[in-house]
Order: C-alpha cells, then structure tokens, then sequence
C-alpha cells in the first residue's frame, strides 16, 4: 500500500468517526427536547423537576469514543418526599407500678432501683436516697436545670435508665442530718426524651408516677441537683 492510498483510509476513518458522532450527539438532543417539552405530564397538579441520569455501565453509549450518553427522567414532588428516609422514633417504655408490700410510702430510692431493674437491667445498689450516690458503684454529674441536662445528653451522658436526683423544699428529711451532704431527699428514674422534653417515672409519698416531664416536676417546685449513673 502506498503514501496516498494511506492518507486516503485516515481520512475516510476520519469521516466516519465525525459522523458517528455529530448522529449521536443529534439523538440525544432530539430524547432530551422530547421528554422536556413532549413527554412531561399534563395538567398533574405537580411541580415537575427534571434530573439527568447517567446511562448504566452494561449499556452501550451512542455518542462515540467512550462519551456517556445522557437521558431526561421526569420525577415528582412525592418521589422526593418519599425518597427522604424518616427518623426512628423511639418510644418511652412504660414505666412499671408496683404494690405497697414491695415500695411502701416514701422509698422513691427503692423504686428507682427495681424499676431500673425491670426496664433497663441496670443494677443500682441498695441505699437511701442522700447515701445512694457515695457508692462505689455510682458516678455522679451537675444537673441543676434544664440547661445541664441538655449538655450531659448532647454528651451521651445522659441515657434512659439513670437517676435524677431533686430537691424538695416540703420534704421532712430536709432537716435530717443525713440529707446534707447531698442536699437533695427524692431521687427519679430517667425513661428518656420526646421533642424536647426529657420524661421520669417516681414514687412520690404513695403514688407512682410512671411519667412525668421535666417541666411537671419543675412546676412542682422540685429542683434538680445531680445525675447518678452506675459505672
């Protein structure tokens, strides 16, 4: 084969690569004209929103020299809507109530125990409410408002399970020698948070309460002083 004869057939590829190209590039435009202004529904009450999708590898492209073909999908509102993973929600567990033989009148701290127990399998060692947290067992941590529970949950310290312990200003043990050190006589067990509420359960005199909110308990003139937590 000579010199011209050579040139000629580079030409000729030349061409027809051009050709494949200039058809492919002129079909895709042609599918994405079609499906923005022929193929869209009508009239759905929809805003419509329009994506490009790469074609799938095991597909072969029309555009020559390995160029990724392109298609128009219409999709919807609810499409995307649907396609938004929701959060779980967790729901508080009920908290248990249990009969004057096993928690008489006033032993929120024998409550706590067995409820956490019951609910969470924690073990927390026998011992008044004022002794409880110089247990070996137990850590304690600042919560005298809101704003301090909110940073030892934001922390992962704060877990359903561990106990809240308040002051009540109409206890009678406020004047018992044992309570100062701790400063508080009513301990609750924590169940967890809704929105952004955080939920107890207690024995209060003779009633269980197996839910009440933190603002409930505050409104109550109960302030909180410390979390304890076993180790």
């Amino acid at each position: 084969m000579n010199r011209h004869e050579q040139e000629r057939r580079r030409e000729m590829r030349r061409g027809q690569k051009a050709l494949v190209l200039g058809f492919g590039l002129t079909l895709v435009g042609g599918l994405v004209y079609n499906n923005l202004f022929s193929s869209a529904p009508q009239n759905t009450g929809l805003t419509q929103i329009n994506r490009f999708v790469p074609q799938l590898p095991e597909q072969t492209p029309w555009v020559a020299d390995g160029t990724t073909e392109y298609r128009v999908e219409v999709i919807s509102n609810n499409d995307i809507r649907d396609s938004v993973q929701k959060p779980i929600v967790q729901e508080l567990p009920e908290a248990p109530t249990y009969s004057e033989n096993r928690v008489p009148s006033n032993h929120c701290s024998r409550y706590v125990r067995l409820a956490a127990k019951d609910l969470f399998n924690i073990k927390y060692p026998k011992a008044d409410t004022w002794d409880l947290r110089d247990k070996v067992e137990i850590k304690t941590f600042k919560a005298k408002n809101r704003k301090d529970l909110e940073a030892l949950a934001d922390k992962g310290i704060l877990t359903p399970g561990d106990i809240m312990a308040v002051y009540n200003p109409s206890s009678g043990y406020n004047s018992d020698p044992r309570t100062k050190k701790a400063g508080y006589t009513h301990v609750l067990i924590y169940l967890g948070s809704e929105g952004n509420e955080f939920y107890f359960a207690d024995q209060f005199g003779s009633k269980t309460r197996t839910k009440i909110s933190l603002s409930e308990i505050e409104k109550r003139g109960l302030k909180p002083i410390e979390i304890l937590e076993r180790k």
